[in-house]
């Protein structure tokens, strides 16, 4: 695996262990806990703890564990030990574990534990991030919290049809079992999304899963219509990244000036070296090992590659084009499609090859090879890119990985790329806090400085987190506003003109002073008024900002 002309790069994971004995390089892997018995529990932490060992992130369902088997008094603190000794341990050996993350736990609005895994997640976050909680909810959860009308709560044994039913198939068959099934307990929906949102003001950090939206704007894993068996994680949660492989593309790199000094995208660029980091992360991983054999599974089943982005915020710096304009919302959905239209190209070529690694097992179940943007209503692809001939390749040869695209945030996206901006971030502040081991290091944004000197008001009275307050042209103060001064409207924007061409979910960060539960509740409803899949990752406050 090589770093494409310093223009792209694969995951950290992925950089410190190929030509290792060992060679585990994948980021992410997946979990899946039958609560039916206390064996699949320690089944699952044990091939959760080996996935962390090599330095992957784990996102596990427990929307199947019943309240009164293993919740407060076993397996969470099994999971949280098992992550923060993981971490001591390799602390003290003196091993790194890049790439590791948090152990992600996934569950459901209507289970009867919901309270309880909220409570856990306030209380807990501000001392350990060792377990992060995703609540995935319907649509009809956030419409009886508008209503004002009862939510019921179930065990999960009783009410098994709602683990794989979405939509208005959901809703039926919620109803149905509010009056045939013995519920856990009836509670208003606003008190559960009150919670909810205490729970985010508090730990900042809490996902929020739009789960009929993952079903309905389905991914080329087509999950919800698909004959599968009852064991692949697919099943029963569909927002659940698969292990993958991942690599980021650094879009200062494409950033060109021509004859006039005028700055545009390379997007012809942009797309070769996207289709070789794709290629290089499908030749990689032929080679991987897997920690479990449930990992090599789910990855052979799915081959899931990871194609993102970083520094966009940076880009837009060098094009003159403020974060929060029209302009910027609509390049960001051309840079997208251009990634997605080379990873897809990629991915067919990849099956085609005599010597590849074929069409994607679970793509073989469909007839037709249906692209990501052609589930959603609000965007048609450019004309730049040939779609109509992949799609017919697509349908011929299929695709040699079910998702090709994503945009995570937090340390997978840590790159060895020069870029100051991290994703598709905004800026927190002009001032960038760099840490080296244990020192930290702050220097100014160079995109700012660059601007000042060539319009000669450069000096050092400009070395300033914000520059609203500094005597500067106003298109100035707008092109370098930070994510603080800018709304969270902008940012559900753009990852609105980047959800069609993303196989996978995005996760969505905002930014607050102090973040109220006012605040966020609009926030929630916007994205889901956007129909994005992720509503939220997490709250970043200027505290955060030199985690």
């Amino acid at each position: 695996m090589i770093r494409t002309a310093k223009a792209a790069s694969p995951s950290i994971s992925m950089l410190a262990r190929a030509c290792t004995p060992l060679p585990q390089m994948l980021s992410t892997f997946t979990g899946n806990i039958d609560g039916t018995s206390i064996a699949s529990v320690y089944d699952t932490i044990t091939a959760s703890t080996l996935a962390s060992f090599c330095g992957g992130s784990v996102h596990t369902y427990i929307g199947n564990v019943p309240a009164q088997k293993t919740w407060n008094d076993t397996l969470y603190p099994v999971l949280k030990s098992t992550v923060d000794h993981l971490t001591q341990y390799t602390l003290h050996n003196r091993m790194l574990r890049p790439g590791a993350g948090p152990m992600i736990l996934y569950i459901d609005i209507w289970h009867e534990s919901i309270l309880d895994v909220l409570e856990l997640q306030s209380r807990d976050m501000s001392k350990s991030p060792a377990v992060f909680y995703v609540i995935n909810i319907p649509d009809l959860f956030i419409t009886r919290s508008a209503g004002r009308e009862l939510w019921t709560l179930f065990d999960p044994e009783k009410v098994p049809l709602l683990r794989t039913s979405y939509g208005s198939n959901f809703d039926t068959i919620f109803k149905e079992y509010e009056m045939t099934v013995q519920y856990f307990k009836r509670v208003p929906a606003a008190v559960i999304w009150n919670s909810v949102l205490e729970c985010v003001r508090q730990s900042k950090q809490l996902g929020i899963a739009y789960r009929d939206q993952f079903y309905l704007v389905k991914s080329n894993l087509n999950h919800a219509v698909q004959s599968q068996p009852d064991d692949l994680v697919a099943s029963t949660a569909p927002q659940l990244p698969g292990p993958r492989a991942s690599g980021f593309v650094d879009l200062t790199r494409f950033v060109t000036a021509d004859h006039t000094a005028a700055f545009s995208i390379d997007f012809d660029h942009l797309h070769d070296v996207a289709q070789t980091l794709v290629q290089n992360l499908n030749r990689a991983t032929s080679r991987n090992f897997f920690p479990h054999p449930s990992h090599e599974n789910s990855f052979t089943e799915y081959r899931a590659v990871g194609l993102a982005i970083t520094g966009l915020a940076q880009t837009f710096m060098r094009l003159g084009l403020p974060f929060d304009s029209a302009e910027a919302v609509d390049l960001t959905a051309k840079i997208a499609e251009t990634l997605y239209h080379a990873g897809a190209n990629a991915s067919n070529v990849e099956a085609n090859r005599p010597h590849g690694v074929g069409s994607c097992p679970s793509l073989r179940k469909q007839s037709t090879t249906l692209l990501s943007f052609q589930f959603w209503q609000h965007r048609e692809p450019c004309k730049r890119d040939d779609w109509a001939s992949l799609g017919g390749t697509a349908d011929l040869f299929g695709l040699a990985n079910a998702d090709i695209t994503w945009q995570p945030s937090g340390p997978e996206v840590v790159t060895f790329t020069p870029s100051v901006t991290r994703g598709v971030e905004p800026l927190p502040s002009n001032i960038i806090p760099i840490r080296v081991g244990d020192k930290i290091f702050r220097v100014t944004n160079p995109e700012l400085v660059k601007r000042l000197q060539s319009i000669g008001i450069w000096n050092q009275d400009m070395l300033t987190g914000s520059v609203q307050h500094l005597p500067l042209p106003t298109s100035v103060k707008r092109l370098f506003r930070t994510a603080y001064e800018i709304s969270h409207e902008s940012i559900i924007a753009h990852a609105k003109a980047r959800a069609p061409y993303l196989t996978s979910a995005q996760d969505i960060v905002v930014y607050s002073l102090d973040p109220t539960s006012a605040w966020l509740e609009k926030v929630l409803v916007d994205a889901w008024s956007a129909r994005l899949k992720i509503g939220l990752h997490h709250v970043h406050t200027p505290d955060q900002d030199l985690a």
